[in-house]
């Protein structure tokens, strides 16, 4: 999702959207308002959303790697085989 960093990772390398808004039922443009955030697996991908700048109005980075199964087990390090970590064979369950 995005450019495959995650959205910490800066400018330059994470994905992001600027100049937020809407146009309301009179036509002003209007920036967003009590947002909610969701990362359904944040060792997976997440989003950042950040405030209001001059040069990027309201804006969001958002991304991470490829994502399996197993990803969310450990972000940012890379992983060993789960079923050792854990002592059991998560290949058995459905995710």
């Amino acid at each position: 999702m995005g450019s495959g960093h995650f959205p910490e990772d800066g400018y330059g390398k994470a994905a992001f959207m600027r100049n937020i808004g809407y146009f309301d039922s009179d036509m002003n443009l209007r920036g967003p308002e009590n947002l909610l955030t969701v990362a359904t697996k944040p060792g997976c991908h997440d989003v950042h959303v950040k405030p209001s700048s001059p040069d990027f109005g309201y804006h969001f980075s958002f991304g991470g790697p490829v994502c399996s199964a197993y990803s969310n087990l450990c972000k940012h390090e890379k992983c060993l085989d789960p079923s050792i970590m854990f002592g059991i064979n998560l290949k058995d369950y459905d995710f």
